[in-house]
């Protein structure tokens, strides 16, 4: 069989699958009607285009539409006839990592080929600026995100040149749109016009169209932010209505008036003189009716104070309603006075969680129909980029990369390019060993030193023992903590209550109800107080073992005339609830954030019920396992070194302390050896917020006062006391 054959039978049955499919999406009473004609079902949907809805729905679509478009192109097609330039560092990275999947796969497959266009005069370049005649390029952005909002669904009409490509955008209203089927290809052609009398066909490739996901199944429209909450919007318009009248009637209840003796002339006239007296004009005005004494009159509505009550109370919550569906928070929503400062926090989560992923659809969507739209361009290689809404924080960012390079797992460029700086020429920047390389270079130099220090001891007389000097004492080992897997139990101990922890927490978590939906995790709780003071109750007992430990170490670290003293046991209690209380609040942090983004990444991909359960343990079980690990390490050098400066303060014979950088320190260490190598003891050599320049930048300390080693997680520096002289 040849390769023609083979290839013209792979067709066949693809295209049979997808007659298949077609087939069972497609329902045949589709397929002889003008259209699926919702015109008044849309303008019943717009007519709630008012109170909490209106001010959400506005919020999205303003901030979507003020994010920048970007041209590139892929310049292994050749060279552009129209001006471009290299991308700076941040859009590089953008496009590499948090750019829509097309756009995102496009730069990575031309890697460093990526080309920005700048000149105003190519086609895609000025569509971008000037759609149409009759709106501008942000009026077209924000009107296609409110109408999706709204509707669920928003349509381009590409106008094209003499040229073969496009050179206007025109809207599609969906209520004036119709869709009409097609027994191949789902969707035969576009109906629209604001009324039967006008209406005309337009080609489904000519029109570009946006819509949310529809749960629903319907293939051809999308499903609105205003479907998920119509019930609350519903609500919000009564309490409008409720307040508008009560205003009105000068929020006077309704009468029952009874009285035997009035005919039906009396009742009209007694509901003439009632109407004439009521609203705001009348209110003050006393009311008096021509009724018998035996007449009895009744309010017949809730007081004011009660009816004003219920109705705040459920138009707050109707608003919380609305605010999730628009996944926007409600500090956002609202912007009042007392908002503000919860408004900034909620900030980069709204950006994050729901303008990024509506960016993404208008991205995608506009990159699918740019090959086959610009085709005559003769530029396979082109697409666009929209900016990255999620402004990271260039403080947390610097010192994850820190830490990184520190570890051994980073290099310098790598680091310069997260922050959006160029690449170092130098080529050691480049360097990036394999862990295990560097732990064997480690316990290389290790023995390398071992080797030294006992050929130096062989050097000395045995009847004359050097003499100890009293400024500084140091016995290398006593505090540095072991190599990794070759701790004492008490420091081990420490890592297996964390472990412990996070088994329980995490099948707690598991067992209960996750959410199903991005919008709704960040107002996840996953930890409560609870679950804190659980592992607060495991670590304790592993921290103060490692505590005694270091005071044991510090003791050895003096000479023997010093070594005479007890630590009290409340400076001891008083050290370890510290240590304790910091770790607690840095765990239940870290894992509450990890749990948050892997829940976020997996909703965002459409993983629900038991496999969003299945998913979230996997990925979980390898992060805690993690987090176990280097809380061992780093922890355990924190209160081996916390223990020491314990003792060296209950000996009376030691007044500051000395920093000594580990055999491979990082930058970070190196900086605090050189220019914060001393303190006096119980003072830190770094306090918290203090900001040190190191080779590779300025790094700031950003978890706890550096009282003594480690200034970083795993961490390998030492300390060694300064004694009182005479």
């Amino acid at each position: 069989m040849g390769l023609l054959t083979r290839v013209s039978q792979l067709l066949g049955v693809k295209q049979k699958q997808q007659e298949l499919y077609v087939e069972s999406t497609v329902r045949p009473f589709e397929l002889h009607t003008d259209g699926r004609f919702r015109r008044y079902h849309y303008e019943e949907m717009l007519k709630r285009w008012q109170g909490w809805f209106a001010v959400g729905v506005s919020r999205n679509s303003a901030a979507v539409a003020s994010l920048k478009w970007t041209v590139v192109r892929d310049s292994r097609y050749g060279k552009s006839a129209f001006q471009t330039k290299k991308p700076n560092a941040n859009l590089l990275k953008h496009m590499r990592d948090t750019a829509g999947p097309l756009a995102r796969t496009k730069a990575y497959q031309a890697g460093d080929n990526v080309e920005e266009i700048t000149d105003p005069n190519h086609p895609l370049v000025r569509i971008l600026e000037n759609p149409n005649p009759f709106m501008g390029y942000f009026e077209l952005c924000e009107m296609t995100e409110a109408m999706q909002g709204v509707c669920g669904d928003f349509g381009w009409y590409n106008v094209y040149g003499d040229n073969g490509w496009p050179v206007e955008w025109w809207p599609m209203y969906p209520q004036f749109t119709r869709v009409v089927a097609d027994e191949r290809n789902i969707i035969n052609r576009y109906i629209y016009g604001r009324g039967p009398e006008i209406e005309h066909d337009f080609k489904p490739e000519d029109v570009w169209f946006f819509k949310r996901p529809n749960v629903f199944g319907d293939p051809y429209r999308g499903m609105s932010d205003l479907w998920k909450c119509a019930q609350s919007v519903d609500l919000s318009v009564m309490f409008d209505s409720y307040a508008i009248n009560a205003l009105k009637n000068a929020i006077q209840p309704g009468l029952i008036i009874m009285d035997e003796r009035l005919d039906p002339k009396k009742q009209k006239e007694v509901h003439a003189a009632l109407v004439r007296r009521s609203g705001t004009q009348n209110a003050a005005k006393d009311l008096l009716l021509q009724l018998g004494k035996d007449a009895k009159v009744i309010p017949w509505e809730a007081g004011t104070k009660e009816a004003g009550f219920i109705g705040s109370a459920s138009d707050e919550a109707t608003m919380k309603k609305i605010a999730a569906a628009c996944d926007i928070p409600p500090d956002i929503l609202v912007m009042g006075p007392t908002s503000l400062a919860h408004g900034e926090t909620a900030m980069p989560h709204w950006m994050k969680y729901g303008i990024q992923p509506r960016a993404r659809r208008y991205e995608d969507t506009i990159n699918r129909n740019i090959p086959f739209a610009f085709r005559a361009l003769n530029d396979p290689g082109l697409f666009v980029v929209i900016e990255n809404p999620v402004v990271e924080d260039l403080d947390k960012v610097t010192n994850r990369e820190n830490i990184q390079i520190a570890g051994g797992w980073g290099t310098v460029n790598e680091a310069r390019s997260a922050v959006g700086k160029p690449p170092s020429d130098d080529p050691a920047h480049n360097d990036l060993k394999d862990p295990a390389d560097l732990e064997r270079e480690k316990m290389a130099h290790a023995a390398e030193q071992a080797d030294k220090d006992r050929a130096a001891n062989k050097q000395k007389p045995k009847d004359k023992p050097a003499k100890k000097s009293l400024s500084v004492e140091h016995v290398h080992k006593a505090i540095t903590p072991p190599e990794e897997g070759k701790e004492p139990d008490e420091i081990k101990a420490i890592g297996k209550a964390a472990l412990a922890w996070f088994m329980e927490w995490s099948q707690k978590v598991l067992a209960g109800s996750l959410p199903s939906h991005a919008s709704q995790v960040e107002n996840f709780i996953s930890i409560r107080p609870e679950d804190a003071m659980k592992l607060a109750e495991k670590l304790g007992p592993s921290i103060r073992g490692g505590v005694q430990l270091g005071i044991e170490a510090g003791r050895d670290e003096l000479p023997m005339d010093s070594r005479n003293f007890v630590v009290e046991k409340s400076r001891v209690e008083q050290y370890v609830e510290t240590v304790n209380g910091q770790l607690v609040e840095s765990v239940t942090k870290t894992v509450d954030n990890q749990l948050k983004e892997v829940l976020i990444e997996q909703l965002s991909g459409g993983t629900t019920g038991p496999e969003l359960t299945q998913a979230v343990a996997d990925i979980m079980r390898d992060k805690t396992l993690a987090d176990a690990e280097r809380i061992a390490v780093t922890e355990g050098s924190q209160v081996l070194h916390g223990g020491a400066e314990l003792a060296w303060a209950a000996s009376g014979d030691v007044v500051g302390k000395k920093w000594l950088e580990s055999g491979d320190p990082c930058p970070i260490c190196r900086a605090i050896a050189k220019n914060h190598n001393t303190a006096k003891l119980g003072e830190s050599f770094v306090p918290l917020g203090a900001t040190i320049k190191t080779s590779e930048g300025d790094w700031t300390v950003t978890y706890r006062d550096i009282m003594h080693p480690p200034a970083h997680p795993r961490c390998r520096c030492d300390m060694v006391p300064i004694m009182r002289k005479g």
